[in-house]
């Protein structure tokens, strides 16, 4: 049991991570400033690919969480700050 809620944890956090990487993203890319020390990694600007990384992260502890038979209403119940 312990071992799923630090999965649960972890899904929680992707989450957080993923709409604020996101957000980062369509600022950068919509032309807007970002504060930034590095400008881009090859090309491409890092909140892009944090946001990638979170979205990684996500969907291997959701398949995690899914796999242990947390039902949809369960993920739910302990995202529902985000909703």
């Amino acid at each position: 049991m312990k071992k799923d809620k630090r999965v649960l944890a972890i899904f929680v956090l992707a989450l957080a991570g993923l709409a604020f990487s996101g957000y980062l993203s369509v600022a950068e890319l919509s032309g807007g400033t970002i504060c930034s020390v590095i400008t881009s990694i090859f090309g491409v600007p890092p909140c892009v690919i944090g946001f990638f990384m979170y979205a990684i992260i996500f969907l291997i502890t959701l398949s995690l969480l899914r796999k242990k038979g947390l039902s949809s209403l369960e993920i739910k119940k302990s995202c529902k700050f985000f909703y």
